[in-house]
Formats: structure tokens, sequence, C-alpha cells
């Protein structure tokens, strides 16, 4: 038996759309009430992993929020982590509390953070960074993310879709490959196994796969791209096919007979999402079929 101290913490450190809520220029319903309040604003999707066994944390996808979602990785892992002793202010190094970072693919929201790791921020010494062999040519063949490389702040790793990546005690990390649009680099989620629970994380895809769907009632948690709930959002001069994503409404229909043996969610919001506002009849309707929309901050154990 595992005690619950034990199991790996999981926490959303962001669930919007690469630009994030509010996202510069818009003045919808969304990005308006995100200004007024910033309650509201979500940060590009991340998902923050701490195993308590190693003290280790990881993170899936480095996005334009890397600063403060770092600050909150950190803040959880002093609360959940007895071992975990907060530096004194003002002395030692950047202490980023990462072993770890793991990258899906190579658009705006899931990779620029990385730049944090560079000279001009914490200078990072010998970051893992774990990705597939098309995102390690991208990053290591386009400036300044070739310099990272380089200058050794970032430490690629080549990952295999299907194949373990990390495996530590009470903590399993796999890849798995994904139907997304492909422009720079192919694309991944990741397959999370603790001593207890199993996650299957996909922030972005276009199409739910048969390799995806055999997967879920496999797992206890599916964490999944809920960028647009209809395909009616995006305004005339946006071609809903340019961004294709499986709309909230078109997944569920798909991943209903799976719901019941499956805790299925939804993350990735654009800002245009009317499943944003709580108390929208859309929100309304997709939790009283069973599905989640997941909370920033909102954390569990595996």
């Amino acid at each position: 038996m595992v005690k619950e101290n034990d199991k790996c913490i999981v926490i959303l450190l962001g669930t919007a759309q690469d630009a994030g809520i509010p996202q510069v220029g818009c003045s919808c319903a969304n990005c308006s009430r995100a200004i007024m309040d910033n309650k509201y604003n979500r940060c590009a999707a991340s998902l923050g992993i701490l195993n308590p066994h190693s003290g280790n944390g990881y993170l899936i996808d480095a996005t334009p929020d890397f600063k403060e979602q770092m600050i909150l990785l950190k803040e959880i892992k002093h609360k959940y982590l007895s071992t975990s002793t907060r530096p004194p202010i003002g002395r030692g190094r950047y202490d980023l509390g990462l072993k770890g970072i793991f990258l899906t693919h190579a658009h705006m929201g899931h990779y620029t953070g990385l730049l944090q790791l560079g000279k001009e921020g914490c200078s990072a010494e010998s970051m893992p960074i774990y990705l597939t062999r098309s995102m390690k040519k991208f990053l290591a063949g386009n400036q300044p993310f070739k310099d990272l490389i380089r200058s050794h702040h970032v430490i690629p790793q080549t990952i295999t879709p299907g194949k373990p990546c990390l495996t530590e005690k009470n903590l399993a990390i796999t890849p798995i490959m994904v139907q997304h649009r492909h422009e720079y680099s192919d694309c991944v989620g990741f397959l999370l196994a603790g001593p207890n629970k199993r996650l299957l994380y996909v922030p972005d895809m276009d199409v739910l796969t048969r390799t995806i769907l055999d997967l879920i009632p496999k797992v206890d948690i599916a964490i999944l791209d809920g960028t647009f709930y209809s395909g009616e959002e995006l305004p005339p001069h946006r071609n809903f096919e340019d961004t294709p994503h499986p709309t909230i409404l078109k997944s569920i229909r798909e991943l209903s007979p799976y719901s019941k043996r499956t805790r299925i969610h939804f993350t990735h919001f654009n800002h245009t999402n009317p499943v944003l506002d709580p108390d929208s009849d859309p929100a309304k309707y997709v939790k009283s079929l069973g599905f989640g929309l997941v909370p920033e901050r909102w954390t569990f154990r595996l």
C-alpha cells in the first residue's frame, strides 16, 4: 500500500491556448472579464509534476508564462514536500526546482518559455529537455534556441513515442504520438504513471486518433484538447480549417462511452471558448454529461 504522501503530485499550471487569456488586442467577453478581474486570467497550458519519493520536479511544456508557472510550481513543492525548504533570500544561485522539461511540439505556447533558461534569463546549467527527434532538429536549427543548446543551458534528450522516457520510483513518463499540425515538428502527448493512478495529457491535437481512444479506458484521468467548444467561435476572417482541433462537442460524442470508467477533462481553452464562463450554458452542459473543465492550480495525486 502506497502512502498518500508518497503519491506523485500533478498540478495544472496553465489551461489556456498558447496566447493565454486575456489575449493581446482582444475585447471579447472572456478577455474583457479577465482584464477587469485578474482572477479570470489563464496561463498557457502546462502541467507540473512532483515526485515526493525523489523530490524531483518536472514540467510539461515551457510556455510564454514560464516565470509565473515556475513560481507556482515552487510554491506547490514547498507546500507538499516536507523535505523542500525555501532558500535564504539574497543568497545562492538560481534554483528552478526542476529536473527536466518535457516538450509536446513546436507551437508558440509550448516551447518559447525555454528562452528564460538562457543567459538573458536565469542562465540554467544543463537542464534536460525531453523532446522528439523532430523537435530537437527544429530547436538546434533555429536561433535563439540553437544557442541554448550550444551553451549547455539545455541538454536535449531524444524521446521515442511509445517508449518510457523517464522511470523512477513512483513515476514513469511515456510520450504518445499525436496527430497535430506539423509545420515545424511532430507532436506528442504524455502518459504519466504514478504508484496508484495513470494520467493521459494531450493538450493539442487535430483529431482523436485510435491510439488516444484506445488509451483512455486504460487510464484513470485524461486531460485533453478542449480549444474550441464549437466550430462557430472564430470570427469571419479566421478559417477554422487553418487551426483544426476537435471541438468539445465533437469530443464528447466520441468519448461518452469511456466517461464512466475514466475521468475526462478538457484544457487548452481558446479565449473565445464560452466554457470559460463557469455560469454559461455550455459550461453547465459539459459538466452535466460527466466531463470536466480543468481550473488553473488544480492539484491531485497519482
